[in-house]
């Protein structure tokens, strides 16, 4: 399951608030370690990129991979919801998309697995605050839920170059 979006600062700002009011943990894998926060700003980047993922603990447990100094879980069976953050480029008249994604199965030993059903119902709810403020665009021949202030920049020629 996957959203792509673009939205503006101030867009960007009402949904991390909405994730706060949801009281999710944020997990980062950066230096060999998870760093887990309440946080979301502890893991946004100078450049302004954000890359974590989202987790409660009902959503059950992960787990970790452990090798000397070395620390890390697999968003294919961790009970996570990736998260990156899209970004405008000014300068360059570009965008980056963000996105929320999860994984809801997974092949263990030949089997398909189901994670638990509240990680899902997490993600349908993120999924539905951003429908709710975004409009859904198809550029690129793929749809995209935009904010209102993104689209301006799209309609006017101030956004021209789609970045991965």
């Amino acid at each position: 399951m996957r959203t792509d979006f673009l939205m503006d600062l101030n867009t960007q700002e009402r949904f991390f608030e909405f994730l706060q009011i949801n009281e999710f943990s944020y997990l980062i894998m950066r230096d060999k370690k998870v760093y887990k926060t309440n946080d979301l700003y502890e893991f946004i980047s100078e450049d302004g990129r954000l890359n974590c993922y989202l987790y409660h603990d009902f959503f059950g447990d992960i787990n970790m991979y452990v090798d000397g100094d070395f620390m890390a879980f697999s968003d294919i069976d961790a009970p996570v919801i990736y998260l990156s953050n899209s970004l405008y480029f000014e300068n360059t008249h570009s965008v980056k998309c963000g996105k929320v994604q999860t994984n809801i199965t997974y092949h263990k030993d030949g089997k398909s697995v189901n994670k638990n059903k509240v990680l899902k119902e997490y993600f349908c709810k993120i999924n539905f605050w951003l429908e709710q403020n975004l409009a859904k665009k198809f550029i690129n021949h793929k749809q995209i839920l935009v904010s209102n202030e993104i689209n301006y920049l799209l309609t006017i020629g101030k956004i021209t170059n789609f970045l991965n």
